[in-house]
């Protein structure tokens, strides 16, 4: 995933790779990301990564219920 146009954002942009891999009866997900951050972002790094991590969380979460859902009968 390529943020390459972040107006509102407190980043110039960002990456992130995901892995998927078999796991037993389900699936590991691994996920690298790293972001350029802008002014702002620079102002409030500490703050901006704990964000970015719980953000990224979050979406796999989603990823994670989603699929499950799609994948009940």
């Amino acid at each position: 995933m390529d943020i390459y146009e972040a107006f509102k954002l407190p980043m110039k942009r960002a990456t992130a790779d995901f892995g998927l891999a078999p796991e037993g009866e389900g699936t590991e997900v691994t996920l690298h990301y790293r972001y350029e951050p802008n002014l702002l972002g620079r102002l409030m790094q500490g703050p901006l990564d704990k964000q970015m991590r719980k953000g990224m969380a979050g979406l796999l979460r989603g990823l994670q219920a989603e699929s499950e859902h799609m994948a009940a009968p």
